[in-house]
């Protein structure tokens, strides 16, 4: 069949796989040459949409561009398929576009719906999340930036507290943006109550504060304890309060003597309880020790130390022995406090007790000069700190070197003792020879040492 010039209608070009996004507009090309007096018309399927420059189809999204091509305007999913521009001879020509719609990602809801999940920790957490689009979105779980996993299923085995939070399901087909939906994970668990200091000290009329950590699901009630006795939440005397939904406080306005004791920090909630306990006290601070490692002499030591305490200090205790591997361990905080019961645990510990000098200072540096002892020796010292409260825990084991032989600095680099004379009790000779306090003397003699040997053993 030919046209009215003697030829036949072709098309320019051929079919084409087109592809477009919801809400987009999409133009079908059908031009012809020479179409003459022949009929061109658009169909999908059994229906027809177009003959000639009539448009037959109702929907009022389709018309007819330049004459030959097929606009669509808002496509939608419906609108994905085959259409076909058509020449209406007696063998008809045509050629066929497939038009496909891209649908992006819609997240359609988690399995469970509600989108929170409360568990039990140790239980198993398994949640599933759909999606739709075309294509068929990838979905992914994430927790806080970091990928937990790719598909469509969450799995927990022995879920612990520290996994609870908001997980989130993404859905991706590359088409428009990702979507993406989340699911808040509660973990059920008794309380675990926890304290910074579980030794607090404080002085007579002032002010401190007790704390504790509970940490739990659903929240505790925090309850603060003197002893075996509940404190109200307000007093005269003390107040509650709570700090970023976790930390607990018990406010004292003005300690006594009376408030000196054990509190403990109770939490409770449907799950369990727990405790943690804090001992309020005006004893003095464990003892640091300041003086460096190294001696400037090899047969003394200017040994330092400073004791913090809001009460004054009124005595000293100081130990100290030549270390070795196979020295006797340092004595227990009962044998360090009794003077007049000194075991074989004690017995190669020189021991001095040394009056305090009466500071107002919250924090008290005092020196004592060691006399008489071993060139190129290592010595380990301990110390507790009296004040009306009872003594100090020891401090930590120091240890310091003498110099060797030839090494000794001038005398007149020692740094003088803060004391004029210690207070000697439970010291054996062997002591008494080898500690001396504020003075450059030489070491006593042995007739000396006997002497205040008896005195000290008799009392006299």
């Amino acid at each position: 069949m030919f046209s009215e010039g003697g030829k036949a209608p072709t098309f320019e070009g051929i079919g084409r796989n087109v592809r477009a996004i919801v809400g987009d507009t999409v133009l079908l090309p059908c031009k012809v040459h020479d179409l003459g007096s022949y009929l061109l018309a658009w169909k999908k399927g059994i229906a027809v949409l177009t003959a000639g420059n009539v448009k037959v189809s109702p929907d009022e999204r389709l018309r007819l561009v330049n004459g030959y091509d097929l606009q669509i305007r808002q496509v939608q999913e419906a609108d994905a398929g085959e259409y076909v521009c058509q020449i209406a001879t007696m063998q008809p020509d045509e050629i066929t576009h497939s038009l496909q719609i891209l649908v992006p990602p819609h997240i359609e809801g988690l399995s469970p719906p509600e989108g929170v999940l409360e568990v039990e920790q140790g239980s198993r957490v398994q949640v599933e999340c759909h999606a739709s689009g075309q294509p068929q979105p990838k979905l992914s779980w994430s927790r806080e930036g970091l990928l937990l996993n790719t598909g469509p299923r969450l799995e927990i085995d022995h879920v612990k507290r520290q996994q609870a939070g908001k997980y989130i399901c993404t859905a991706d087909n590359n088409v428009g943006h990702p979507a993406t939906t989340q699911l808040l994970l509660h973990v059920l668990y008794g309380p675990e109550v926890s304290v910074g200091n579980s030794w607090v000290h404080a002085g007579v009329g002032s002010a401190t504060n007790l704390s504790c950590t509970s940490m739990s699901y659903p929240p505790a009630k925090v309850t603060w304890y003197r002893e075996t006795t509940p404190l109200p939440v307000s007093s005269a005397r003390h107040s509650t309060a709570q700090v970023d939904g976790s930390v607990h406080l018990l406010q004292l306005h003005n300690v006594q003597s009376n408030d000196f004791g054990i509190y403990l920090c109770v939490a409770e909630n449907s799950i369990g309880k727990a405790k943690a306990t804090i001992e309020l006290s005006g004893k003095p601070h464990r003892a640091v020790f300041q003086s460096p490692s190294e001696g400037r002499h090899k047969d003394r030591y200017n040994i330092t130390w400073t004791v913090s305490s809001q009460t004054p200090i009124d005595e000293f205790k100081l130990l100290f022995r030549k270390a070795s591997r196979y020295a006797t361990p340092g004595p227990t905080a009962r044998h360090f406090r009794r003077y007049d019961n000194v075991t074989a645990e004690q017995e190669d510990w020189n021991d001095v007790v040394l009056r305090a000098s009466p500071k107002g200072h919250f924090s008290q540096e005092t020196a004592f000069l060691l006399r008489g002892l071993e060139p190129a020796t290592t010595y380990e010292a301990l110390v507790q700190a009296k004040n009306r409260f009872g003594w100090s825990q020891i401090s930590d084991t120091f240890y310091f070197n003498t110099r060797g032989f030839g090494s000794d600095e001038p005398e007149s680099s020692l740094q003088p003792s803060v004391f004029s004379e210690p207070e000697v009790r439970g010291m054996g000779v062997r002591a008494l020879e080898s500690a001396t306090v504020g003075s450059t003397a030489s070491i006593p003699t042995t007739a000396l040492v006997l002497l205040l040997y008896a005195m000290v053993l008799f009392g006299t």
